[in-house]
Parts: structure tokens; C-alpha cells; sequence
């Protein structure tokens, strides 16, 4: 009823004692939903009892190294289990078709078709029907993603620091040296709205080093000393700020060619008008810290990487 993927109840006790006790820990902070995120729920043998829903789409947790993010996350994987009294999480709740989605390093596959993630290997193996007794990290966790799929999961965990970084973002230099065509893998960050899109699969993703996931998540956890606060508007407002082609190229690049013929001619038609007007604008845009040589080199190659795209998906005149 309420859109909910997980639900974390105020004042449960989300840090163990020791990375190998399952025991609170003492002198805990304990949880308090942030009032954005608040939502109130009627147990029949509870009463009314508070906490942070978190709905579906794509959630992101984020905040400092020690800060409890991935807590918070080990806390959402332990929901979907039987809850054990005077564990501090009795009352974390999460939808019992969640997977933990993680690179495993050296599992075996068998017949499993990764290819929404993987393509075109350079040894020619069949990425439809993939086989290997020592998968990657990239192919360990594709295939962790379809076999959850095809497992009827609606909810993906994933901590960024259990995941193979080429499988979960491929940043905005590294496209411009090594063409897309040469790259086998097409990032989960490409693919994270369609699974919510097209199959209705939530995801909620720990990232501590990358902030690519924030223009395309739907809401944002900052953990504070675990504490956590909704930050979905500030973040949102940061990526902003960044030069406007830069979010245009990040966007575009994400669409992986699911973009009609007629809305990429129109999109190069904006962005062609967009840069006539914004190199009109540029010396009263210009931070003055910022080298406008350096800066027109950097417009210069976003033009590029956006033409070389649409000119490959667009066809001939």
C-alpha cells in the first residue's frame, strides 16, 4: 500500500558488536528516520510504530567511510529473514524477494545469458549462453543479476565496495579513450532505470567513491554518523552545477541506444543550439579560477564524444 521496498523501524540498534558477531552493539546510536522519510505503520500486536520507508526505484545510500552505510544495508539484507528478539533489528523489514548482489570472483556459470550486461567478448565466447568455471568480477556479477531476475527477485542490495567497478560505472574520460566499441561491458548504471522501468526491480546501492548514480536515483540517504539524512534535492542541485553538457553527455551515454531516430535528431538539434548559445555566454559563466583554455578543451571534447555517439545511432541521410 504504501510503495515500500524496506522499511527500518526508529530506534532499532543497526551496528554489531564485531564484524564476526551478529549481537547489537552497546551504546549504539540508535536509528531516526529522517522526517522526509518518515512514515507511520499499524502492527496488530505493535501499536503504531515510526520509521524510514524506502520506496521503490533507485534509492542511494551515501556518506563517509565509517559512517554506516553499508550497516544500514546489511541491516536491509537481514529483513527478508525471520527476526530474532533482542537482535535491535526486529523491526527492519524488507521485501522477501531482495537479492545481495555482489561480484564473486572465480564462481562457476553455467549457461546463464548475460548479455543485457555483457557482449562481444574478444575470445568469441557466447555471452547468451555463458559458461565458466572462473568468472570475473564483471561476469560474476551480471550473471548474480540475471539469476536473481530469473529467481523473481524485485529488489537488488548492492554495496559498491563488494562490486566489480567496471560492472557498476564506466566514467566519462574512460569513454572518451577507449570507444564504446571496444568495451564488452555495458555498466549497471546503464541499466538500473530499465530494470525498474521495464521488469518493476528496485534497486538500493551503498556508494562511497562515485556520485554518477545521483542524476538518475530517486532518492538519497546520507549517512551521519549513523544518522541518516534525505539529501535527494541537495544532490540533485550539485549535479547542476556541473557544466550542463557534462549531465547532457552522462544522460545521453546512459540511454544506450534506446533513444528513438527522431528524438536523437531532435536532442543533436538541441544540443547544437544549446552550444551556440552557451559559448555566447561563456565569459560571464566562467568561474574565475577556472583556465578558459582548459575549459574550452573540455567543451570541445563533450562536442565530440556527443557527435561521434549520435552519428554512430544515427542513420544516413
Amino acid at each position: 500500500k504504501e510503495g515500500l521496498v524496506a522499511f527500518v523501524a526508529d530506534g532499532s540498534i543497526l551496528p554489531r558488536e564485531s564484524g564476526v558477531s551478529q549481537r547489537p552493539m552497546k551504546d549504539a546510536v540508535p536509528f531516526a528516520s529522517p522526517d522526509s522519510m518518515r512514515i507511520t505503520m499499524k502492527l496488530p500486536y505493535k501499536g503504531m510504530l515510526t520509521g524510514m520507508g524506502i520506496r521503490k526505484g533507485v534509492t542511494l545510500i551515501v556518506g563517509g567511510g565509517y559512517h554506516g552505510k553499508s550497516t544500514l544495508l546489511k541491516a536491509l539484507e537481514s529483513g527478508v529473514y525471520p527476526h530474532v528478539a533482542g537482535d535491535g533489528r526486529e523491526y527492519v523489514v524488507t521485501d522477501d524477494t531482495a537479492m545481495k548482489i555482489r561480484a564473486e570472483d572465480g564462481r562457476s556459470i553455467r549457461h546463464t545469458d548475460i548479455s543485457m550486461f555483457i557482449n562481444d567478448l574478444p575470445n568469441g565466447k557466447d555471452t547468451y549462453a555463458f559458461d565458466t568455471e572462473d568468472a570475473s568480477g564483471s561476469t560474476s556479477q551480471a550473471a548474480n543479476v540475471i539469476e536473481s531476475m530469473e529467481a523473481g527477485t524485485q529488489v537488488f542490495l548492492i554495496d559498491e565496495d563488494t562490486s566489480a567497478t567496471n560492472f557498476m560505472v564506466r566514467d566519462e574520460l574512460m569513454q572518451q579513450v577507449i570507444h564504446r566499441d571496444m568495451e564488452p561491458i555495458t555498466p549497471f548504471i546503464e541499466r538500473v532505470r530499465e530494470l525498474y522501468r521495464e521488469y518493476g526491480i528496485s534497486t538500493v546501492l551503498v556508494a562511497g567513491s562515485s556520485g554518477s548514480y545521483f542524476q538518475i536515483a530517486d532518492q538519497i540517504v546520507q549517512m551521519d554518523k549513523y544518522v541518516p539524512k534525505e539529501i535527494t534535492e541537495f544532490a540533485k542541485k550539485a549535479v547542476q552545477k556541473k557544466m550542463p553538457l557534462t549531465v547532457l553527455t552522462d544522460l545521453l551515454l546512459q540511454c544506450n541506444g534506446s533513444l528513438s531516430v527522431a528524438n536523437r535528431h531532435v536532442l543533436l538539434q538541441a544540443l547544437l543550439l544549446f552550444l551556440e548559445i552557451y559559448l555566447r555566454l561563456l565569459p560571464r559563466n566562467l568561474h574565475p579560477s577556472l583556465d578558459l583554455f582548459l575549459y574550452s578543451q573540455t567543451i570541445l571534447r563533450k562536442v565530440l564524444l556527443l557527435l561521434s555517439f549520435l552519428q554512430q545511432k544515427l542513420p544516413p541521410e
